[in-house]
């Protein structure tokens, strides 16, 4: 389900075999679509979509997740005048002998369009590594297909060598390949579109990247719609120098050696590899994943986890810098491509050639902070917000991606716009779905306000991003001895009597990262910290209900005053929201809490966090007996706090294996402490330092 395109609007299963593919409606239980290997005939008007669209059959059932889409949506109503041709073609590469060579790698693909040679625009994805993804995709191409667009659709084909250890590198080589193929094609009009899913978007911003380089027959990238994606690799695995994303890596790399690769899931002989899959999505621990972050040296957990020694684990982990080579960009003379394992698109650096990009991210998305650090970067290369969205669902990473209607019509609305260069008789910048029912939106930045109540805003706009505040909250800490604390917003009632708060950090039991998770299906987005929030290494600071609601949107900030045993370890700031425990909305909430230890009733949930690598040691090199002060920026969350509810932090030294646990070796190894063989060191008491002079507080951005 996760995996399935933005365009499959209606619940249908598809049936694959070499010289067909049929669609079955669930809710006809008929053939209605009927494609054979390059010529047969696909009436459009008996399509679902094509139903749905000129107004036929307008029934929410009829959208993957609910919801209706006005006949009147701009770029969704069917458009005849785009869709001439009664036959559709489906061309495949490997049966037509064209499969794409370059010295990295093979393409394999697919071709989807309306016959005939006349120029029109072209939409290009890549789904690299991740095979599986491009048949349920087909149905995606198909649709654009029958609005006037080509629809290429390629994947990376060969060896698990060539795939999975070149998985960075090749994406720049792959993309300049096909677009000059596509150049070299008769129906290609010189623009082209490409947008894709978490991968798929990445390899997306590669095409970009490639389409500017001075070859003149490469078409030019006219706009680029990535969804939960980057366009750079090292800031988020490597958690900008600070430390390394374990699950994240482990996750992201078994499904391209084993997860998406057909060969490997297919038959029963690969049955352990399917079970493997299962559990992936179903399980809060991913099997073998605890086990592999233990191991030491840690760049030998990829033969633990898929059975062979894979070079972006071996190289990259020890990669610290993003100057290293390893990450470094370079040519790669036979491929006559520059390459990167780390930066796929200098989205500023292309200045007025950064084409439209619309962006869309989630609350708890792996890829938050990349997503807003791209939408920068495209403000700064466009120098306006006219052409660039930011469109954000209070969703993790996996359910983002499965929003299908909603990302369905709003791609639809930019590539028709920025491709097929249809104008709208109305400002509409997109379509967001509010109680069922999608209304338009007119601005460039959207956020999805999580925690709303039915009747209440669940949207916000803004013309750019971060939102302006209303006013900005400081919330200043006061311990109340041993691990709980209260918020306080009043600073002149700040105690001038010294309060500590302390908690033992163990490597050998590191704390837990609850919700939120990486590419973690059942321990993604917000979680019940309940059982976290119990553990002896977790500070938990709360606020008094508030008197009346306010949203939060934007970063958050938090400084505090730490005072540690060891010279180095890390420092993990959480904020949460506590739901009342009162009234029929929060029965909920009275079922799952229980008043234990001062945490008193409600159902704490993790909204966003902050986190750093910190060094204790003063300039002889000796643990500072003087507090360290430090500055730790949370990443923003989007967030209604109703009446009653209460803010709350925690405060921890780790949140494995989201990310790596400190080892506290000794002797201490200022960065990569994860790297060769060691022995775990002593446990660390860390303090928080409240008085007159070192006032922790918490920044919260209020609405």
């Amino acid at each position: 389900l996760v995996l399935r395109p933005p365009l499959r609007f209606l619940e249908s299963m598809t049936q694959h075999s070499k010289s067909s593919m049929t669609v079955r409606s669930l809710t006809a239980n008929l053939d209605i679509l009927h494609i054979a290997r390059s010529t047969s005939s696909w009436d459009y008007g008996s399509s679902p979509i094509a139903r749905i669209l000129s107004g036929e059959d307008n029934g929410p059932e009829c959208l993957v997740g609910g919801g209706h889409v006005p006949t009147s949506t701009p770029g969704c109503e069917f458009r005849p005048e785009l869709c001439k041709a009664s036959e559709l073609l489906r061309e495949e590469l490997r049966g037509a002998g064209e499969m794409l060579h370059h010295a990295l790698g093979t393409l394999d693909g697919l071709v989807f369009r309306a016959p005939g040679d006349e120029p029109r625009p072209t939409i290009m994805v890549n789904c690299a590594a991740y095979e599986t993804m491009a048949q349920p995709m087909e149905e995606d191409a198909m649709f654009y297909a029958t609005r006037g667009y080509v629809y290429v659709l390629v994947w990376q084909s060969g060896p698990r060598e060539e795939v999975a250890d070149r998985i960075f590198e090749r994406w720049a080589a792959d993309a300049a390949r096909v677009l000059d193929w596509i150049g070299e094609q008769p129906w290609c009009n010189g623009c082209v579109g490409t947008h894709g899913t978490s991968l798929v978007g990445s390899t997306a911003y590669a095409a970009t990247q490639a389409a500017m380089n001075t070859n003149p027959g490469r078409p030019t990238v006219c706009a680029l719609a990535p969804v939960v994606s980057f366009s750079r690799v090292y800031p988020t695995i490597m958690l900008s120098g600070r430390g390394i994303a374990t699950e994240l890596v482990f996750r992201f790399m078994w499904m391209a050696e084993i997860g998406t690769r057909m060969s490997e899931i297919q038959g029963l002989r690969n049955a352990m590899n399917k079970w493997h899959m299962l559990s992936f999505f179903a399980f809060n621990n991913f099997p073998g994943l605890w086990k592999a972050a233990e191991l030491q040296p840690l760049s030998e957990a990829d033969e633990a986890m898929w059975g062979r020694p894979n070079k972006i684990i071996r190289q990259g982990i020890a990669a610290l810098e993003p100057e290293d080579p390893f990450w470094a960009r370079s040519y790669h003379g036979e491929a006559q491509v520059e390459v990167s394992r780390d930066v796929q698109c200098d989205i500023a650096g292309l200045q007025e050639k950064c084409p439209p990009i619309q962006i869309i991210a989630g609350l708890w998305d792996i890829f938050f902070q990349q997503c807003l650090d791209d939408y920068a970067a495209a403000l700064k290369a466009h120098g306006t917000h006219e052409n660039v969205k930011l469109l954000v669902f209070a969703s993790e990473h996996l359910k983002a991606a499965s929003r299908f209607a909603e990302i369905s019509v709003n791609h639809l609305l930019w590539f028709d716009k920025h491709l097929m260069r249809l104008e709208q008789d109305e400002p509409i910048t997109g379509w967001v779905r509010e109680n069922g029912v999608f209304r338009p939106t007119s601005k460039n930045v959207i956020l999805e306000v999580f925690n709303a109540c039915e009747g209440e805003d669940c949207w916000l706009e803004f013309d750019a991003y971060p939102p302006p505040a209303t006013s900005q909250w400081e919330l200043f800490f006061h311990g109340q001895g041993g691990k709980l604390g209260e918020l306080r917003l009043d600073g002149d009632q700040y105690s001038t009597q010294t309060s500590i708060l302390s908690y033992t950090y163990d490597p050998r039991d590191p704390t837990p990262n609850v919700g939120g998770g990486w590419l973690n299906y059942m321990n993604g987005g917000p979680k019940s910290q309940r059982n976290l929030e119990r553990r002896p290494d977790v500070l938990v600071l709360t606020s008094k209900p508030l008197s009346q609601a306010v949203t939060v949107a934007g970063p958050l900030r938090a400084t505090l005053f730490v005072r540690c045993s060891a010279p180095q370890c890390d420092v993990v700031v959480r904020f949460c929201i506590v739901q009342a425990a009162t009234g029929l909305r929060h029965l909920g909430n009275l079922l799952d809490t229980v008043a234990w230890s001062g945490l008193g009733t409600g159902r704490s949930l993790n909204l966003c966090e902050g986190f750093v690598r910190q060094d204790f040691c003063n300039e002889a090199g000796q643990t500072s007996a003087d507090p360290v002060r430090i500055e730790i920026e949370l990443l923003p969350t989007c967030t209604r706090f109703h009446e009653g509810d209460c803010m709350r932090i925690q405060i921890c030294s780790a949140a494995h294996p989201k990310y790596q646990r400190h080892s506290l070796r000794s002797p201490a190894q200022r960065a990569g402490d994860w790297l060769g063989e060691y022995e775990l060191g002593c446990p660390a008491t860390i303090e928080l330092i409240n008085d007159s002079k070192h006032r922790c507080s918490l920044q919260v951005p209020v609405m």
